[in-house]
C-alpha cells in the first residue's frame, strides 16, 4: 500500500447537535480526523459513541450542522447476537473473521466500535499489529483502555454535555488529568489561606489604634487588595479543566445477607462434552462447584467456554436435587431467568 498523505482531513464534523426525544446528546459537537491519526474514542455505556458513530456513517442525521466526508468509510460494528445462532464458530472467532475482511477493503477512515470485545489475549494482539499496520485514519470506540493506550495518539472523551478533546493517549490524559486535580488542591488551599488572611484584617479593621480612633479608613485599600486576590483565584479555580473523572460513578450493592455462610457442594460428571463443530472439549471430566464460590473460566476463542456453560446451565436445570442455573450469555435478550445469585440462595436459605 502507498504511504498515506498526513495532515490531510477526511472527515470534518461542524458544530453538529443531536438529541433523541427525551435525551440530548450532543451540542456545537466539532473536530476532524486526518489521514493516519489513530484516535480512541471513549465514555461509560450510553454516553453516545455508537450513536456518534452512527452519525459519521449517515445512519443517522444531526438535528444541526454539518458532517463532511472526504473519503470512503468502512465500519466494524459490536457484534451482531443473532449471527452467532447455529453457527459452529465462537463469538470471539466470528468477531476477528469480521475485522480481518473489512479492514483490507479499500477506505481512508475504519470505524471500529469495540473491537476487542469476545477476543482472547492472542488474537488481541494480532488485532493491534494488523490496525498498526492500517494505512487510513481509526475511530475507535472501545472500553479497553489498554488496547486504546496502545493503539491510538489521540483521545476524545465524551462526558454528559461535555466533549474533552486530549491530544494523546487516555493514559496522558489521566496523567494531565492528576496534575488538573493537584491543581485545584493548590487553588483551594490558596483561597482559604487568603480569605483567612481577609478574616484576620477585618478583625484587625474594628481594633481602635494607641489614640482610641479606628484604623479601618486608614487601611480599606489593603481589604480591597484582598478582597481582589481571593475573587482572581476563585475565578481560576472555576477555568481549570473539569474534576471528574470520566468512569466515575457511585454503584449501590445491595446485601448479600451471608446467604453464602452455609456451603453446599455440587459434583458433576462430565462423560464426554463436544463443540457445535463436534471436536472433544472435555472428556470423563469431574467438576465440583461449591456455593459462595467464585470460578473464573479462561482459554482461547473457540476452546469451549460458551459451550461448557450451556451445558451447566442444562444440567442443574434437569436435576430436581440441583438449585436452578441462571445463563446471562452473549444476547442479553434472551437471558431466561432476571433473578440474581443472590436473590437465588436467599431465597432457597442457602444461609
Amino acid at each position: 500500500m502507498s504511504q498515506p498523505q498526513l495532515n490531510k482531513t477526511i472527515l470534518s464534523i461542524n458544530h453538529v447537535d443531536f438529541s433523541y426525544p427525551n435525551r440530548n446528546l450532543f451540542t456545537d459537537l466539532s473536530f476532524s480526523i486526518a489521514v493516519g491519526e489513530r484516535i480512541a474514542l471513549i465514555g461509560p455505556n450510553g454516553i453516545g459513541k455508537s450513536t456518534l458513530l452512527n452519525l459519521i456513517r449517515n445512519k443517522i442525521q444531526p438535528d444541526h450542522g454539518r458532517i463532511i466526508h472526504h473519503g470512503e468509510i468502512n465500519y466494524i460494528p459490536q457484534i451482531d447476537y443473532t449471527d452467532t445462532i447455529n453457527d459452529p464458530k465462537s463469538a470471539g472467532e466470528k468477531r476477528l473473521t469480521l475485522i480481518e475482511n473489512t479492514i483490507w477493503l479499500p477506505g481512508s477512515l475504519l470505524l471500529l466500535d469495540e473491537p476487542t470485545v469476545y477476543l482472547d489475549e492472542n488474537n488481541i494482539e494480532n488485532l493491534l499489529y494488523l490496525l498498526k499496520n492500517y494505512n487510513g485514519a481509526l475511530l475507535v470506540a472501545s472500553h479497553d483502555l489498554d488496547f486504546i493506550n496502545r493503539l491510538c495518539q489521540k483521545t476524545i472523551i465524551l462526558q454528559p454535555n461535555k466533549v474533552i478533546y486530549f491530544p494523546g493517549n487516555y493514559s496522558q490524559y489521566l496523567e494531565q488529568h492528576q496534575i488538573n486535580n493537584q491543581s485545584v488542591i493548590n487553588f483551594n488551599e490558596k483561597i482559604v489561606a487568603l480569605q483567612q488572611k481577609s478574616n484576620n484584617y477585618n478583625h484587625f479593621k474594628s481594633q481602635k489604634d494607641s489614640t482610641g480612633r479606628f484604623t479601618s479608613r486608614s487601611h480599606d485599600h489593603v481589604q480591597k487588595g484582598l478582597n481582589s486576590r481571593v475573587k482572581r483565584a476563585e475565578r481560576e479555580l472555576r477555568n481549570l479543566p473539569g474534576k471528574r473523572h470520566v468512569y466515575q460513578h457511585h454503584i449501590q450493592l445491595p446485601e448479600f445477607k451471608n446467604w453464602y455462610k452455609k456451603s453446599t457442594t455440587f459434583s458433576i460428571k462430565i462423560d464426554e462434552l463436544l463443540s457445535p463443530r463436534h471436536e472433544t472439549i472435555l472428556n470423563n471430566t469431574a467438576l465440583t462447584l461449591c456455593t459462595g464460590q467464585s470460578l473464573g473460566l479462561i482459554g482461547s476463542n473457540g476452546s469451549g467456554k460458551t459451550t461448557l456453560l450451556k451445558y451447566l446451565k442444562n444440567y442443574f436445570n434437569h436435576q430436581h436435587l440441583l438449585p436452578q442455573a441462571t445463563y446471562i450469555g452473549l444476547n442479553l435478550n434472551k437471558q431466561q431467568s432476571y433473578e440474581t445469585v443472590a436473590d437465588f440462595f436467599y431465597r432457597n436459605n442457602f444461609r
